[in-house]
């Protein structure tokens, strides 16, 4: 799970069929549909108050 929240440009079947070391595209594929699945809540309440982010740098020059 930690694998596919980290992955900056999403997760996709491929990825995690080489990051795990699975046999086939497709039992990488299911194993990403339950972690999918799994992350949702769905009686989730909707953000509606003010929302604060800390050592989060969006767009903006890289160096290096």
């Amino acid at each position: 799970m930690w694998w596919v929240v980290a992955q900056k440009t999403g997760a996709n079947a491929h990825n995690l069929k080489d990051f795990m070391g699975f046999g086939s595209y497709e039992t990488a594929w299911v194993w990403l549909h339950k972690l999918r699945i799994a992350m949702v809540r769905p009686l989730r309440k909707k953000i509606s108050s003010e929302i604060e982010l800390d050592e989060t740098f969006i767009g903006g020059i890289e160096t290096g």
